[in-house]
């Protein structure tokens, strides 16, 4: 495997697993916390952060993955 297929298995594997996190761990916390307005917008910013970061990510691994195999990054 070279470089460019290994930042996209990281892609998705990071991708999975943030997926399984918030389909079994999500709603639990979401109603925990559905009390408290402030705690519910501090988990909505976290996980807008952690969506931008992973969507970030991938393209990151999509543009390593389109250049040519000659180009190196200086």
């Amino acid at each position: 495997m070279d470089k460019r297929e290994g930042y996209l298995v990281i892609a998705a594997s990071l991708t999975v697993s943030d997926g399984f996190v918030t389909v079994y761990y999500g709603w639990p916390v979401w109603r925990a916390w559905s009390g408290d307005i402030w705690s519910r917008g501090l988990l909505f910013i976290t996980a807008a952060m952690g969506a931008t970061s992973l969507a970030n990510l991938w393209a990151q691994a999509i543009l390593q993955s389109a250049k040519p195999r000659g180009e190196r990054d200086v």
